[in-house]
């Protein structure tokens, strides 16, 4: 029996503190260990989600600047295809210019 399992026990008169206590400090070893393993495993994961969640935002800065000009190259074509035919003078609107786009 290894230490390790006999400082899981019950402790018998057979065995001595000192060789309980060694097998006590095995096992806190191996606990640290695992704990620092998945610390490096999550810091890992916190690094790549920055990088990614980064690379993301670039995309959508990217995609807004692309959605403005389409925008406005729409707008241009309407303004092209269908200019403006009338204006309130050509049209002879009779009235002030405070009547001017009232019902």
């Amino acid at each position: 029996m290894s230490m390790r399992d006999s400082s899981r026990k019950e402790w018998s008169g057979n065995e001595t503190i000192e060789r309980i206590n060694a097998g006590s400090l095995q096992r806190i070893a191996d606990a640290t260990e695992l704990m620092a393993k998945n610390h490096a495993a999550l810091i890992a994961d916190a690094d790549y989600y920055k990088r990614r969640c980064s690379s993301l935002e670039d995309d959508i800065a990217c995609i807004e600047r692309s959605r403005a000009a389409y925008k406005a190259w729409v707008t241009r074509l309407k303004r092209i295809a269908y200019p403006p035919q009338f204006t309130d003078e050509s049209v002879g609107f009779e009235g002030t210019e405070n009547d001017r786009g009232k019902n």
